[in-house]
């Protein structure tokens, strides 16, 4: 404890106008719906803290200074005593006695002239005291600089402003992403509390036009996952699929919060398939009904007793089990239907009239087509080797399939597919039924498209295709007519899926051996901005209502970006 000084103090600042101004006040709410903490903050400028601080800082110096003083001047009183009474030992300390004398209280009273005089005589102890000023007043530049530092990022809080800490289950804001094969369990980080910061610039963002932004990332989302892909599904549901690398469905609002874990085991024998036994599935690709009331889910292979050995990427077309597709109920979140197809099922689609479902099989290299009324296969069409993306035109007329193991688009005429199986339709009513072949489907094909097309996307008015070409790493935009090439741009490498703003002037695709994210603007066709993301991204989808943009990725994580004014 410094002793008080004899002159006259500096005014005491008080801890409340120094460390809580009058003006700052902290209101702590729960909401109820949400399981929030929010805080408040008034409109206090940090300045006036710091300047407390510092003044409080400057008093204490001035203590400091008194009390040296005082001390030099008892020292050397007791020295000259020493002399003068060799009875008495100086001791280290001012008002030390020896003996079983009781300690008396220091009592330090104001430097004397004698004191001063001898403190200005001292070069040595002038030159500390220079030293300790020059210190002092570094200190307080320092300070000073940094109160305005952060007083200038804080200025922008006000008491409109909330900051919301969301206990959101297994979400974490900056993670720390550790990568996993596929087929080996990811790291799962355990659930942490994320906070959102909620400011009025995000009500402008929409005016922006979607060249003059950036993406940023807001979220993360962990959990026991290995997303192959990712699905909005319109009704503010997000579907991951994680392959037979963790044989589930996992379902989340648009927060990032889990809601469900669905299990790709199912018993056929509640589906009237009892000689298939119980068996998994391995989810890959969702696609939803235009409600969003029922979500179909494809298998990359069945395993059960009843199943045969599971296919690979570099399979023919050979010797493979069909697979099926799942139906989910969105409000129950169950399977509620089993639908057999091709082998190794990996992309589909939902016509936008909700009749029929288009679904690529890649070991069987062909497409299935689907009459989602009959819950059955009911026309099957010869794709050549590895048919992978669909798209299907916004009059459900006609359905885009892509050939990843060529070069080559077949466009289907889905207008033709009741005509073709009218004559076999008692036949395909059974769900135990796959139904009959391409008959007399209309398959036009687009040539020379380039190496490995993967993704398909139509524009809004459905004459312009746009095609990921894995093997070459571009994107290409092609007449959805003619098949012509009109434009390509290079992206990462290995483009792989592909998701289009709603309003259709923004391409969002992500590199699988890149490990980033591109955005294209579809008018210039050019690649406005490439960010690193999680390692191995393979899924990407848009929440139409938020355009957020959501990222799978095989290292176990989905992530949430934001496209943000620069």
């Amino acid at each position: 404890k410094l002793p008080a000084p004899t002159s006259k103090p500096i005014s005491p600042i008080s801890a409340r106008s120094t460390f809580l101004p009058e003006d700052r006040t902290v209101d702590l709410a729960c909401q109820e719906t949400s399981g929030c903490t929010r805080i408040t903050q008034g409109t206090a400028s940090l300045r006036q803290v710091m300047l407390g601080f510092i003044l409080r800082i400057s008093s204490t110096g001035r203590h400091i200074d008194l009390w040296r003083a005082n001390t030099m001047e008892n020292v050397a009183l007791t020295k000259d005593a020493s002399r003068r009474r060799p009875s008495l030992q100086a001791h280290p300390g001012p008002h030390r006695h020896p003996g079983p004398r009781r300690r008396q209280p220091m009592h330090v009273s104001a430097p004397s002239v004698a004191a001063t005089a001898q403190l200005e005589a001292s070069p040595n102890e002038k030159r500390r005291s220079g030293f300790a000023y020059a210190g002092f007043l570094g200190s307080l530049v320092l300070i000073g600089l940094l109160a305005w530092l952060f007083n200038s990022q804080a200025s922008t809080v006000t008491a409109a402003d909330t900051v919301v800490f969301r206990a959101v289950g297994t979400i974490e804001s900056e993670p720390s992403v550790a990568g996993a094969t596929p087929g080996v369990a990811p790291t799962t980080v355990a659930p942490a509390v994320t906070a959102t910061t909620s400011t009025s610039s995000t009500s402008t963002t929409s005016t922006i036009p979607l060249a003059e932004r950036e993406l940023a990332r807001i979220e993360s989302v962990f959990g026991d996952i290995a997303p192959k892909s990712v699905e909005s599904v319109g009704n503010g549901l997000f579907f991951a699929q994680n392959m037979m690398y963790r044989h589930t469905v996992t379902v989340y609002n648009e927060q990032g919060s889990l809601l469900k874990t669905i299990s790709d085991s199912v018993d056929f024998a509640e589906f009237g398939r009892p000689e298939l036994g119980v068996a998994q599935g391995a989810p890959v690709e969702a696609a939803a009904t235009s409600d969003g009331r029922h979500v179909y889910v494809s298998n990359y292979a069945m395993y059960g007793p009843a199943f045969g050995p599971e296919p690979n990427d570099q399979c023919d077309n050979t010797g493979w089990d069909n697979s099926f597709l799942y139906r989910v109920d969105t409000e129950t979140l169950e399977i509620d239907q089993v639908i057999e197809v091709g082998a190794t099922p990996k992309f589909l689609a939902v016509s936008p009239d909700d009749r029929w479902i288009v679904v690529s099989n890649w070991c069987s290299f062909d497409a299935s087509i689907i009459d989602t009324a009959l819950g059955v296969e009911v026309a099957r069409v010869d794709m050549g080797r590895h048919p992978r993306g669909v798209a299907i035109s916004s009059d459900s007329s006609t359905a885009y399939v892509t050939q990843m193991g060529g070069t080559d688009i077949a466009k289907i005429s889905l207008d033709d597919v009741g005509v073709a199986t009218t004559a076999g339709s008692d036949q395909v009513g059974s769900q135990n039924s796959t139904g009959g072949d391409d008959g007399d489907l209309a398959v036009e094909w687009l040539t020379d498209i380039g190496w490995g097309p993967r993704t398909v996307l139509l524009s809004p008015d459905d004459s312009t295709l746009f095609v990921t070409l894995n093997s070459e790493g571009t994107v290409v935009k092609v007449d959805a007519q003619t098949g012509e090439v009109i434009e390509t741009v290079r992206t990462g490498d290995a483009p792989r899926s592909m998701a289009l703003s709603s309003d259709g002037e923004a391409l969002y695709v992500v590199n699988y051996d890149s490990n980033t994210l591109s955005k294209i603007v579809t008018d210039s066709f050019e690649e406005v901005q490439e960010l690193e993301v999680a390692e191995r991204p393979i899924g990407i989808t848009i929440d139409e209502a938020s355009s957020d943009v959501w990222v799978s990725a095989y290292s176990g994580v989905l992530e949430i970006y934001e496209d943000t004014v620069r």
